[in-house]
């Protein structure tokens, strides 16, 4: 898989590991890992990326995005106007 992130840097290996904010790719060829937040990601590509890991990555950044979006809101708070 092949990933951008927000700062212009790619990333290639293949997902080694996922968590709430953020998941890890592993270079196969070098063993390095590169830990990313799910809002850090703006592309995905991979040539033998299973639909489950696209679905999961997806939803990982909908996850994410709905969080901060449920901070910013403030409940029972009469409007200021």
């Amino acid at each position: 898989m092949s990933i951008k992130r927000a700062d212009g840097a790619k990333v290639k290996g293949y997902p080694s590991q996922a968590g709430a904010d953020s998941f890890t790719v592993t270079d196969s060829r070098s063993a390095q890992s590169t830990t990313t937040a799910y809002s850090d990601v703006t592309e995905v590509k991979g040539a033998g990326l299973s639909k489950g890991a696209k679905i999961g990555i997806g939803l990982g950044i909908c996850l994410w995005y709905q969080e901060q979006v449920a901070k910013s809101v403030q409940f029972g708070e009469p409007n200021s106007k």
